[in-house]
């Protein structure tokens, strides 16, 4: 399928992909998937919903909805934000995620005694459950706050964690030789900073401490960020593209995007929906800012581009996650049973992949919008 014709191709079957994954109680929720769904993937409601709001943005069916729906769905994903509970004020909060792990709280405890004796006596790092939650109601509230925003819209009450948060000791707190997960904070940070109501003079402060801190991560060997030794290519180019997402927030410069493409080109990723969209993501970030190396980027592109048409199915419209199979989790809940089957995230990552391919290759022509993550 040529990279000219597929992105109008993916413009009406994607549509048709995602509306046979609608609720019939609810058109502005969605199931993950179709077939294998589990029992906690046909409950999970906003961040599925936030996917299909992204989806219909990035193939312009969402200029198509008349006034009432557009209202009709940002009120949906506004409904979801929580002004008190054990989480910071005014969190986007889906309670099923919550039951999730109220209902298995024993399993989870078990677990979270050996995790801290492991930490305790030998040093390590193991994620306890409320970090966990915590920091993915952190990464969902970023998820429906960015999704408003790319359609014009914000959210209703302000969210303010970050307002007297020693920003510096918060991120160094994670560990920066995983910069993946590390990197997911800085750039849920950077989204709430551009965001959320704050005066000038609190929002420039906030910036140049978020930026003096990652000045720290920077690699100038790799222009990738993290500490200590080299960590493995995968992870390393996933949170590169998750620091280049906060930066782009904050209007800030990637720091040595040469060096980053040279690193992209050394190898291929692996062939799931993360890994795929993250590197081509680095690469058309970086294009923005320098022409350096553009034939191999282009060359390069077509191996990336065989591999994502590899989880495309052109029956259903859809891409699925992993090769031959669905996505299976959803920050930490089994939502379905990994048939070979698309589903909603894998769509929605692989089908901005090839909007940013598409812009790379066609530069004024794309048919396909691209998303702000």
């Amino acid at each position: 399928m040529s990279i000219k014709t597929f992105p109008l191709k993916l413009k009406e079957n994607v549509p048709n992909f995602l509306n046979s994954l609608r609720k019939n109680d609810n058109i502005y929720s969605y199931f993950p998937v179709k077939k294998g769904i589990t029992k906690y993937g046909q409950k999970l409601e906003v961040g599925f919903s936030t996917y299909a709001l992204k989806i219909l943005f990035i193939t312009g069916d969402w200029n198509n909805l008349n006034d009432d729906d557009r209202e009709n769905w940002k009120n949906y994903i506004n409904s979801f934000q929580v002004e008190k509970s054990n989480y910071p004020i005014n969190s986007f909060i889906d309670k099923n995620y919550l039951n999730f792990f109220q209902e298995n709280k024993l399993n989870f405890f078990g677990k979270d005694i050996v995790k801290g004796l492991l930490n305790q006596t030998l040093g390590r790092n193991y994620e306890l459950t409320k970090k966990k939650i915590t920091n993915s109601i952190r990464a969902e509230t970023k998820q429906c706050i960015s999704s408003l925003y790319q359609v014009g819209s914000k959210n209703n009450k302000n969210y303010d964690e970050f307002t007297n948060l020693d920003i510096t000791r918060f991120l160094d707190s994670f560990d920066w030789k995983k910069p993946w997960s590390a990197g997911a904070q800085f750039s849920a940070l950077c989204v709430f900073l551009k965001t959320q109501s704050l005066d000038e003079n609190n929002y420039f402060s906030k910036r140049d401490e978020l930026i003096r801190f990652i000045n720290t991560k920077v690699n100038i060997q790799t222009g990738a960020y993290f500490v200590g030794e080299t960590p493995s290519f995968n992870e390393t180019i996933n949170g590169a593209m998750k620091v280049i997402t906060g930066l782009d927030w904050i209007d800030e410069k990637i720091h040595v995007p040469k060096k980053l493409i040279d690193l992209c080109l050394l190898e291929n990723p692996n062939n799931d929906g993360c890994d795929l969209v993250d590197i081509v993501y680095v690469l058309y970030r970086c294009s923005l800012e320098t022409d350096y190396k553009r034939k191999d980027i282009m060359k390069y592109l077509e191996n990336i581009y065989d591999l994502l048409l590899s989880h495309y199915f052109s029956k259903e419209g859809g891409f699925s996650y992993y090769l031959n199979k669905s996505q299976t989790n959803y920050y930490g809940v089994k939502i379905s049973n990994g048939e070979n089957t698309p589903d909603i995230h894998g769509t929605l990552l692989l089908t901005w992949a090839v909007a940013m391919i598409d812009k790379i290759f066609n530069l004024d022509n794309s048919s396909l919008n691209i998303i702000k993550p």
